[in-house]
């Protein structure tokens, strides 16, 4: 799918997503919008329809406890086979690549609190190893508290 066709879906599955999100929905979000969260898998479903397969992702998604869709691709294939009634029928198979992250709030505000913490550890041992004395220690204290 060429990029103006993928922009264009994503931006209308990001606004389909956003009309009623429950707690525990799984969102549709563009790439750059998950630089900080954590990457669980990606996958690529197929079914008749665009709703279908993002329905399939959702599910996928929720089950691998992720809560976010980055769209990678997708491509609409359409075929003609024999039917059971005799003649012919056009069958469409739409596929889509996504990948699944995991960006809660709560998550992100754990890291940044044991990441804050951690920070905060190193820069004491600094101190009680007297390798900075303690105005940069006050001064990297408060830059880092800032973080939170």
């Amino acid at each position: 799918m060429k990029y103006a066709q993928h922009a264009v879906l994503c931006t209308a599955l990001i606004c389909s997503s956003a009309v009623a999100k429950a707690k525990d929905e799984v969102t549709i979000k563009l790439a750059s919008d998950v630089t900080h969260c954590t990457f669980v898998t990606t996958e690529t479903v197929g079914a008749g329809n665009e709703e279908s397969a993002l329905a399939k992702h959702r599910k996928r998604a929720s089950e691998a406890e992720a809560d976010t869709l980055v769209i990678v691709d997708s491509s609409t294939t359409r075929y003609r086979k024999p039917s059971l009634a005799g003649g012919i029928q056009s069958v469409t198979k739409v596929s889509v690549e996504a990948g699944y992250y995991q960006c809660s709030d709560k998550n992100q505000a754990e890291q940044t609190s044991s990441s804050v913490k951690d920070r905060l550890q190193q820069l004491k041992e600094l101190r009680e190893e007297g390798l900075i004395d303690n105005d940069e220690y006050k001064m990297k204290k408060a830059d880092i508290l800032k973080d939170l």
